[in-house]
């Protein structure tokens, strides 16, 4: 995960402290980035579902940690959220309510609804993320039984397009412009 996808700042996420992460402004607004409790906080009080995804560590692999990290975060501060990743082994082992397995644009063509559908129901997720430049999404989101989600909306066009094609939720680098296209 890099700073570039959602801040003002550069470089990968990793290679900062969490002071300098609070102190890196997020696009667009003239905050820097939460902490993982102070979030979930905001999130309890409001009521709404935070999406929150588990990267992978830089070789690609799921950290046990950082799952264990969110659990107890979770613990202090009870938050609606819905678990996101492309990791089966971070899914499997979060086991969570409400959790959707992400699936990578290059994966897709070989891919039905149904395997889809039955690949998440296997490592227990309820719903499933698909990238916007996926090729195949017109063909398989309208088969898909749980939510469906759609990441990487970050142009004008493209949230235009993911907002047509009406998932459960939109994922986007740019909430402020997916904000002021919806009106809100």
């Amino acid at each position: 995960a890099t700073l570039e996808r959602t801040t003002e700042g550069t470089g990968p996420v990793a290679h900062r402290t969490a002071a300098e992460l609070a102190a890196t402004r997020l696009r667009g607004l003239n905050e820097g980035l939460p902490r993982l409790a102070d979030l979930l906080k905001l999130v309890a009080a409001s009521g709404k579902l935070l999406r929150l995804e588990i990267k992978a560590n830089h070789e690609n692999h799921h950290v046990p940690a950082l799952l264990a990290a969110v659990r107890a975060d979770l613990a202090r501060f009870p938050a609606r959220i819905r678990l996101m990743s492309f990791l089966p082994a971070c899914l499997a082992e979060a086991a969570m309510a409400d959790m959707d397995l992400l699936i990578r644009p290059s994966d897709m063509a070989w891919h039905s609804a149904a395997s889809l559908n039955a690949y998440a129901a296997g490592l227990g997720c309820n719903g499933l993320g698909f990238g916007f430049e996926t090729a195949e999404l017109p063909r398989v989101l309208p088969g898909i039984t749980g939510t469906s989600n759609i990441w990487r909306a970050d142009t004008a066009e493209a949230l235009e397009q993911a907002f047509a094609w009406a998932p459960h939720s939109i994922t986007t680098d740019d909430p402020v412009r997916a904000l002021a296209l919806r009106g809100g």
